[in-house]
């Protein structure tokens, strides 16, 4: 297992299981690029720069291989998405708060920290992509599902991922969202997206759908989007939508 991350500036990788590490800075012409607007065709996104950590790491496990004795495939380990960075910043979070407490409070603090990894580099945006990440959080902590809030551990089904998203959905269908106000079905659609993005970097599974390659998310959770848009083209509506409606 390897951890790295990228910046405007470099990027980094080390893994204490095959002893390496590596720090690059980004030669002049990437830095331009990063500076360029979004809409110029030599414009350099973040996500380019950490994929190509991820791909140095790929490289640096292949050549700890070579010349030792122990099999390695074509395409080594699986990638990870998280910035290592999160994991540094938990130890110093943790170290406020009492020993005998830590170890209960390690999954939520990472939780957290790990929701604003791989956020969009736009202040406003990544703000609102982080609030409706921990929105879900407290979703799941209101409704006492408080066993894996990462939803990962290896007797976690995917149907209960699916089912809490369904739930997730009624809750905010009926108005109880980051505001407390009623929402449109594209704004459900958005919020479900953020939470879904952040627990795909745990579990490698979209849960807004039953099986991997369905195209469609599932029919617990379309048919409340499929009601809220129905009760939008309601002219004249005297009420906001409800599970009664």
């Amino acid at each position: 297992m390897s951890y790295g991350d990228a910046s405007f500036l470099g990027g980094g990788a080390y893994s204490d299981e095959l002893l390496f590490w590596f720090r690059t800075v980004w030669s002049p012409d990437i830095v331009a690029g990063i500076k360029l607007k979004a809409s110029n065709p030599n414009y350099v996104h973040i996500n380019s720069l950490e994929f190509l950590v991820a791909f140095l790491q790929e490289v640096a496990t292949v050549v700890r291989f070579e010349g030792t004795s122990h099999a390695h495939p074509q395409i080594p380990k699986r990638i990870f998405p998280i910035p290592n960075i999160s994991h540094f910043t938990l130890d110093e979070k943790l170290r406020l708060f009492p020993a005998e407490s830590r170890t209960l409070l390690r999954p939520a603090l990472l939780s957290i920290l790990q929701s604003k990894a791989g956020a969009t580099d736009d202040p406003r945006k990544s703000g609102t992509l982080r609030s409706r990440r921990l929105h879900f959080l407290k979703f799941c902590y209101d409704m006492k599902l408080r066993d894996d809030y990462l939803m990962n551990g290896p007797d976690f089904l995917h149907e209960r991922r699916v089912a809490t998203f369904a739930l997730y959905t009624v809750a905010l269908a009926t108005g109880r969202t980051i505001k407390g106000q009623y929402i449109k079905s594209a704004t459900i659609k958005q919020y479900l997206h953020a939470a879904a993005s952040f627990i795909c970097l745990f579990t490698g599974r979209d849960p807004r759908y039953n099986n991997p390659s369905d195209t469609k998310m599932s029919p617990d959770i379309h048919a409340t989007i499929a009601e809220v848009e129905r009760h939008e083209n309601v002219p004249n509506k005297l009420e906001p939508y409800t599970v009664g409606i």
